[in-house]
Parts: structure tokens; C-alpha cells; sequence
């Protein structure tokens, strides 16, 4: 499977703590109200989030949410030249992590037969951390870049190939780096507190239909469902609902991750309102396992996933209500 099991909220927390912000993994990532599902479907040249008949399930304005929630206001750069790299070595030199974006085949070598170039192409971006540059006694390797994705998930690799990356002309492969205004608040339970409602709000907002040329949310799914029944150019066949899904599955992963962070919020009065949005969250990542299994099948009818369809709208229909709820 091709991806990178990616961690937001440790990225982000590990970050914070060079700022003498401390927050936890769990908080960050609900402050970034990450949940999403999007599709692009416009044949028009405008700016979108995503490409054209891609699927995004992480909502792409996480950091603006995340920056907006917790005062902590992470500012992009687009990091392009060797300047970049240089002013990245420069503060790791002072033990200064860097938090940057960068497209997720990045830990793929250039010989690595499984990549497909397609798929390089409509990357998926993941966050990372700069954890160390250091000189290399290679007569091949003079510069290794160590880079964080999670907790347990890191890799470190050569100059030259992270900046195949990092300065690449192809308009679809960017790397960003973020300079942070860090908050000057002290978090205490009650400031947590609001902002945590304020994320709930947003994460809401995130989940609900969209449908116009973005379409998002349960939008999605029922446009993928109509496309099968009306035998609809590019959402025909399975086999092209397939090419839509591939390497999605991080989808389960985020909304598991989710879960076990609504877990830190007990200290909340609105606590039973929480617990029922966790448990449609777990409900929902298990409906997402058994749609990702039944895409093993090369036999795959139609029918089938109409009906896999049809039971997602109605477990994250459930999720959406639940957050309403509480609002």
C-alpha cells in the first residue's frame, strides 16, 4: 500500500514544544478539525484544493484551522531553491525543528518499481518534521536529511533526493516550510475548552455536503453511487471507482486516530455529547475497513458497491448528526 502513516497532531505538538508551547498530540489534531471528504469534478480551470477527478479525505485548510484555534499562527513558505535548504540547515544548526509539507512519494527512491508515476504526480501532501541535517562520510552520500512523519514513523535520506523534491519544476510536487508565530496565551483548562468547541464547530462544517464543483462530504458518496446507477462518464465501471480509492485507505487510520483523541476531552461538561461522536467516528472507520476489503475483490459488481456506498452515507450521516447535536 502506498503511503506514509502520518501523525498531524505529534508533528505539530512536537514542533510547538521548541516554542515552549506545550500541547498534546491528541489536542492538536482535534484543534486541526482534520476530517473531511472531497472531490473535484469541474472540467473548468479554477483553483481547487485538489485535482480534478482526485479524492481527498484530510480537509486542506488543517493548518489554517489548527492556526485559527490555537493561536499558534504557522505562516507557509514556498521552499524552492537551494536558499531554502540552507536556511533549513541553518536552524536545525541552532536545534530548531522545522515543520514543512512536502508530497508524500518522498520516501520513495526514484528505482523503487512500485511508484506509480500517476500517482507521483496527484501526490498526496503529508506533514513532516525536520529532524536532522547532518554531513555524511559516503563517498556517495555527503548530506542526509532525517525526516519525522509520526511517533513511530520516520526515514532519513540524501540530500540530492530530498531535493528532488524540494526544488522539483513539476507543477504538482511543492514543499512548503512554516515559520511560527507561536501563542502568547497560557492554555489553561477553560481557554482549552473554548477553543476545543470552536474545533468541534468547524470539524462539523467540514463533514457536511457540498455540492457544487467541490463536492464534499456524504456529496461525494452519493455522486459516486449516482454515477454507477447513471452509468456516468469517468464513474461507470468499478474499476474506475477503484482508480478513485486508491491509496485512500489513510481514511481509516485518521478517523481511528480521531477517536483516541475525543478520548482527552473528558474534562469537558459536554463529555456524553463527545462520547457519542466518538463511537459514530469508530463506527464510521470500521464501515471505511469493510469498503476497503471489499475492493480486494476483482469481481466487484456494481451492485455491491452501490450498496458499500449507501452504507457509508448512512454511518456518516449518523457521525454528522451527533456532532449537531452538541452544538
Amino acid at each position: 500500500m502506498y503511503t506514509i502513516p502520518n501523525d498531524i497532531g505529534y508533528c505539530l505538538s512536537t514542533v510547538l514544544k521548541d516554542y515552549s508551547v506545550e500541547m498534546d498530540a491528541e489536542i492538536c489534531l482535534i484543534l486541526c478539525s482534520p476530517l473531511w471528504l472531497g472531490l473535484h469534478i469541474s472540467s473548468e480551470h479554477h483553483y481547487f484544493p485538489i485535482r480534478r477527478n482526485e479524492i481527498s479525505y484530510v480537509n486542506p485548510l488543517f493548518l489554517e484551522n489548527f492556526s485559527v484555534n490555537s493561536n499558534c499562527l504557522f505562516i507557509p513558505s514556498r521552499a524552492n531553491s537551494k536558499e531554502s535548504f540552507d536556511y533549513l540547515k541553518y536552524r536545525n544548526g541552532n536545534r530548531k525543528k522545522t515543520l514543512v509539507k512536502v508530497a508524500e512519494n518522498i520516501a520513495y527512491t526514484a528505482d523503487n518499481g512500485d511508484v506509480n508515476r500517476a500517482y507521483e504526480e496527484a501526490h498526496r501532501p503529508v506533514l513532516a518534521i525536520i529532524d536532522q541535517i547532518s554531513d555524511v562520510n559516503d563517498a556517495t552520500v555527503s548530506t542526509a536529511v532525517s525526516l519525522i512523519f509520526s511517533k513511530e514513523n520516520q526515514i532519513t535520506i540524501p540530500k540530492r533526493h530530498f531535493m528532488d523534491h524540494w526544488s522539483c519544476e513539476s507543477s504538482h510536487i511543492y514543499t512548503d516550510l512554516f515559520r511560527i508565530i507561536p501563542s502568547k496565551n497560557t492554555f489553561s483548562e477553560e481557554l482549552t475548552t473554548i477553543k476545543i468547541k470552536s474545533a468541534l464547530e468547524k470539524q462539523h462544517l467540514n463533514l457536511r455536503s457540498n455540492n457544487k464543483s467541490l463536492l464534499t462530504g456524504n456529496a461525494v458518496l452519493e455522486f459516486l453511487k449516482e454515477g454507477l446507477e447513471k452509468k456516468l462518464e469517468n464513474y461507470a465501471s468499478p474499476k474506475q471507482h477503484r482508480d478513485l480509492w486508491r491509496n485512500k485507505h489513510g481514511i481509516i487510520q485518521l478517523r481511528e486516530d480521531y477517536a483516541k483523541a475525543l478520548d482527552k476531552l473528558h474534562f469537558m461538561d459536554e463529555w456524553g455529547d463527545i462520547q457519542a461522536i466518538k463511537e459514530s467516528v469508530l463506527k464510521s472507520k470500521e464501515a471505511w475497513r469493510l469498503f476497503f476489503e471489499i475492493f480486494n475483490d476483482d469481481a466487484l459488481a456494481a451492485q455491491t458497491l452501490v450498496r458499500c456506498y449507501e452504507a457509508l452515507i448512512d454511518v456518516e450521516s449518523e457521525c454528522i448528526d451527533n456532532f449537531n447535536k452538541m452544538l
